[in-house]
């Protein structure tokens, strides 16, 4: 995605997790391209939209979890997998069930 030619990073999260996108645009704020937009899907629920700029000395980060276009989490960034980082991802991508906790991790590897 590009906003005016420069490349973005888009995130998406429901109204719901309002509190959660206010404090993630709060340490992203420079980063971003404008405060986060609210936009109604078309069965009338809502989202909030963050898009941030990309920068280029990121690329070496983001190649450590992509590996012929699939999303893999590698031995050697078990290093970069801080209690912080995991809360981060767990906020983002975890769920609860009656069944437990999910940590949604569908789109990446066994590896």
């Amino acid at each position: 995605m590009s906003i005016n030619g420069n490349p973005t990073i888009q995130f998406n999260q429901g109204f719901i997790h309002l509190p959660f996108v206010s404090f993630l645009f709060k340490i992203l704020a420079l980063l971003c391209v404008h405060y986060p937009t609210l936009v109604k899907r078309g069965d009338g629920s809502f989202y909030l939209k963050i898009n941030t700029r990309c920068l280029a000395s990121l690329n070496p980060k983001i190649d450590l979890f992509i590996s012929n276009k699939v999303k893999i989490i590698l031995k050697i960034i078990s290093e970069h997998l801080t209690a912080r980082s995991l809360s981060y991802w767990i906020m983002d991508d975890g769920s609860i069930s009656e069944n437990g906790f999910y940590l949604n991790t569908h789109s990446y590897t066994m590896e």
